[in-house]
């Protein structure tokens, strides 16, 4: 795991969102255990409270960055992320 995460980081590191995306859908399980990692460091934060207005607004505007990295494909059922993605939003919502 802590070389997967590596490899990500350098991933990310150097802009090589597309390999990214490809090392995320090849290994799902590690993937898998990247994102709860990722969400267990984000409980510690405390984040404001939105309206629901306001948090459909910044979803919509984190996946259109998304987009604009890693290409307008890049959120959709081809993605094994993605479904990881509405269901941590639909957790912070709620």
């Amino acid at each position: 795991m802590e070389l997967f995460s590596s490899c990500l980081a350098r991933c990310t590191e150097l802009g090589l969102n597309r390999f990214f995306g490809t090392l995320l859908n090849e290994f799902p399980d590690l993937a898998d255990e990247y994102i709860k990692a990722i969400e267990e460091e984000l409980k510690a934060v405390d984040l404001p409270d939105r309206t629901p207005e306001e948090d459909e607004e910044s979803w919509n505007r984190l996946c259109e960055r998304i987009r604009e990295v890693c290409g307008k494909d890049s959120i959709g059922d081809s993605c094994c992320i993605t479904q990881q993605l509405f269901d941590f939003r639909a957790k912070k919502i709620a």
